[in-house]
């Protein structure tokens, strides 16, 4: 698709190589205190667990910045507004609307989770004036040149693989997550052939369920990436991850997330979500608005 961000780092080419996990749709979560008698639980119910804590409240809106630092050293900012709507169970539907740089200003993506099926995920390009699908086979590409996938925008399949508790492990911690909270570690293996991983190991929180670091290796074993939550605040009553970074093993450069400005249970409504609101603009006629109103603030 001619002018579709994706391809390496930096870059904006798209080309094939699937992936099944979610960093994004982690940002738009927050997790819950986790209740008494965790020790039974087997590794398919710790990752639902996981799943549904990261979803508390209606829906949430937030203000993020997307800092990408390339193998020389350079760094390139995105920045934009990030919406989530909750739907059934652990499905939601997430909105992404960047306005920085220039060259992004306006472009969306609007990911719709699916019962028993991987998302559906479409891109709106200014420049088309349309909402265009982001077909199966490039869901593992680099998402606006980060070290993000499209498919990180939507949600855990915990249907696919095999989950399994390996025991407690000491929570991976940076800066205020420095505590004394105990994990636990979850493996997936057995994932269906249109994974590119061979096996997944979450360490997971067992206070609020928040995994604090992911890692994925390739199908001979090799670590490739690297999730980690860098910070964790409490906002509404909800612990939220405020900042995540990824690493590709492979490259000396990462990718961080953060948000700002978070909000709860704002009412937002279902149309947000759809692609006829996408291809009327309706994303950026709502930034324009938000944007107005701050500069003419008092």
């Amino acid at each position: 698709m001619p002018g579709m961000p994706g391809g390496g780092k930096g870059g904006v080419a798209v080309g094939p190589c699937p992936s099944t996990v979610v960093i994004l749709a982690l940002l738009l979560s927050a997790g819950a205190a986790v209740a008494a008698g965790d020790a039974t639980l087997n590794g398919r119910q710790w990752l639902q667990r996981s799943q549904l804590a990261r979803f508390p409240a209606a829906d949430m809106k937030a203000s993020f910045e997307m800092l990408v630092v390339l193998s020389d050293g350079s760094r390139l900012s995105r920045r934009g507004t990030a919406y989530r709507r909750n739907g059934e169970g652990a499905l939601a539907d997430r909105l992404y609307v960047f306005r920085e740089p220039a060259s992004l200003n306006g472009l969306a993506l609007l990911s719709r989770d699916r019962q028993g099926k991987a998302a559906d995920q479409w891109l709106y390009l200014p420049a088309y004036g349309r909402a265009r699908r982001v077909a199966m086979h490039t869901a593992g590409d680099a998402f606006v040149g980060s070290d993000f996938f499209y498919s990180d925008l939507a949600r855990v399949r915990v249907e696919d693989g095999t989950h399994r508790v390996l025991g407690e492990r000491p929570c991976v911690a940076d800066g205020s997550l420095a505590d004394k909270s105990a994990c636990v570690a979850v493996a997936t293996t057995d994932l269906p052939g249109g994974y590119p991983w061979g096996r997944v190991l979450s360490i997971i929180d067992k206070h609020n369920a928040l995994p604090r670091r992911v890692e994925y290796y390739d199908r001979d074993g090799k670590l490739a990436r690297v999730m980690t939550i860098d910070r964790v605040s409490t906002v509404e009553g909800f612990a939220t991850p405020r900042s995540i970074t990824m690493k590709t093993v492979a490259s000396a450069g990462y990718s961080t997330l953060t948000l700002a400005e978070v909000s709860y249970d704002l009412g937002l409504e279902a149309d947000t979500f759809s692609i006829e609101a996408l291809e009327r603009g309706a994303h950026v006629q709502a930034a324009v608005k938000a944007s107005t109103d701050a500069s003419s603030a008092p």
